[in-house]
């Protein structure tokens, strides 16, 4: 009975343990973001695991499985607590697209798919390169990679991370991607949904 009893707790420090470091990964990036209602809540349950592991860990100093299950959890949670970040892709990105080609096409699919975009002229190695910036939610980046590859595949484009954004266009329900936005679309004068990236890349096609 015992030896159950310490097996049950061994696999409930793990558990815990693994909970709390990927709540606290993930915690900490809502905190960057000003999350302010989800970071508080995620932190009452982590600190309340943390305190159920930690407790059986220092009552049992002389029970190697518990420091084991409480090590193997840190670092498991660690992988998930980066693995659930990818998966949820919170925050911005900005996009910066240079080609060579008329970038009418592409600015106007991104328009289509409802993304806001500049475009520049500038001055490459080879000659004369279009500039564009397009500021979009992480969710989205896999839709703007398939836009950009069909409408132009040999441009090049860098993808890096925004912290903080002000003004500009950004469609309602973009602003917060954990929160509905207050108004539907039918109050706003919004179309109803974006079109995916190969629809408009098709559409444009054949319009051009």
């Amino acid at each position: 009975m015992e030896a159950g009893h310490s097996t049950a707790w061994t696999l409930a420090i793990f558990v815990a343990e693994t909970c709390v470091v990927t709540l606290s990964t993930i915690r900490t990036i809502l905190v960057a973001r000003h999350q302010r209602v989800v970071a508080p809540l995620l932190g009452l349950v982590e600190i309340s695991l943390w305190l159920v592991a930690i407790t059986q860990v220092m009552r049992n100093l002389t029970s190697p499985s518990y420091f084991v299950a409480f090590v193997a959890g840190f670092g498991v949670g660690n992988y998930l607590g980066v693995c659930v970040e990818d998966w949820m892709a919170l925050g911005y990105a900005v996009v910066q697209i240079v080609t060579r080609k008329d970038p009418s096409i592409m600015v106007q699919a991104f328009r289509e798919a409802r993304f806001g975009i500049t475009r520049l002229d500038g001055q490459g190695v080879m000659g004369p390169v279009h500039l564009l910036f397009s500021v979009v939610p992480r969710s989205k980046l896999a839709t703007v990679s398939q836009l950009i590859e069909a409408t132009d595949p040999e441009a090049f484009y860098i993808v890096d991370e925004l912290r903080h954004i002000r003004r500009g266009f950004v469609p309602p329900g973009m602003l917060f991607p954990l929160w509905p936005s207050r108004r539907p679309w039918w109050n706003t004068g919004e179309p109803p949904a974006e079109r995916s990236a190969t629809e408009s890349a098709k559409i444009l096609q054949k319009t051009s």
